[in-house]
C-alpha cells in the first residue's frame, strides 16, 4: 500500500517478493537483491545477511556510507555465527530484544505462539540480547558504539525489564563505562507510532539507546529506543 501511494520501489529477495506477492499480488517497483551479497543505493552500500526468523529467507542489513556503518537485526530466534561477524562490523546496532520469558511463559498467548516465538526461528529473549551485549563489551575486534535495543513485544515485555537486564548483564563489566538516563518521554508530539492505552494515551516509554565510544575511555550512555511492537 505505500508502495502503490508514494510510488516507493520495494527492495527485497527473490523468496520473500515471491511470499509477498502470493498475499498482495505483484509488488509495485519490486527491486530485487540476493541475500548476502551487497548492492548500491545511491551513496549508500547495503549488504543483506541472512537471520534465523520463521518467513522466506528473512534478512538483516549493514548499511555503510563509506565511512559509518548500522547493522539492523530483529526478528531472529538466535545470533549465529554469520549474524555475529556482521554485526560486530558495525558502528551503530538496531537489536531485538522481543520478550522477557517469565512474561511470555504466563502471558495470554496460546502455547503454539509461545513456542514459536522463543524458537530458534522466532524471537530474541532479553536475557538473550543484552547477553550478546555483554559479548560486545569484552570483545576488543568488534566496532559497535551505539546500540538501540528495539521490536519489544507489547505483550511480553516492558522497557523497565529489559533496563534492568542491561544494568545486570553489562553494568558490571567495565569500571569506566559509565550510564545516562534520560528524563521519561511521552510519544505525543514526538512519535507517531505506539497503540493507544485503554485510557486513550499513547505508551509512554524512555527513549534509551547503549552507547560504547571507545574513543573516550570506555565512557558511554546506555538508553532504550522508543520502539514498542507486536510479534
Amino acid at each position: 500500500m505505500l508502495s502503490r501511494r508514494y510510488d516507493l520501489p520495494v527492495y527485497a529477495n527473490p523468496a520473500t517478493h515471491q511470499a509477498a506477492e502470493a498475499r498482495v499480488k505483484k509488488l509495485h517497483q519490486g527491486c530485487e537483491f540476493e541475500t548476502g551479497t551487497g548492492f548500491a543505493l545511491d551513496d549508500l552500500h547495503i549488504h543483506p545477511f541472512r537471520i534465523s526468523h520463521d518467513t522466506a529467507d528473512p534478512v538483516g542489513f549493514l548499511v555503510s556510507d563509506g565511512t559509518h556503518s548500522v547493522a539492523y537485526c530483529t526478528d531472529t530466534g538466535k545470533i549465529t555465527t554469520l549474524i555475529r561477524q556482521r554485526l560486530f562490523q558495525c558502528q551503530a546496532l538496531i537489536l531485538e530484544s522481543n520478550y522477557d520469558p517469565d512474561m511470555l511463559l504466563n502471558g495470554p498467548y496460546p502455547m503454539y505462539i509461545k513456542q514459536r516465538v522463543r524458537s530458534n526461528q522466532g524471537h530474541l529473549a532479553n536475557n538473550e540480547a543484552t547477553a550478546f551485549l555483554a559479548e560486545l563489551c569484552t570483545t576488543e575486534v568488534q566496532e559497535v558504539q551505539h546500540v538501540v535495543l528495539a521490536h519489544l513485544s507489547e505483550t511480553n515485555n516492558h522497557p523497565d525489564l529489559v533496563t534492568a537486564q542491561v544494568r545486570q548483564e553489562i553494568g558490571h563489566l567495565d569500571p569506566a563505562f559509565s550510564w545516562n538516563w534520560p528524563a521519561r518521554i511521552s510519544l505525543d508530539g514526538l512519535l507517531q507510532w505506539g497503540k493507544p492505552t485503554k485510557s486513550g494515551e499513547r505508551w509512554e516509554v524512555q527513549s534509551r539507546i547503549v552507547l560504547r565510544n571507545r574513543g573516550e575511555a570506555g565512557k558511554g550512555t546506555a538508553c532504550r529506543a522508543p520502539y514498542y511492537n507486536n510479534d
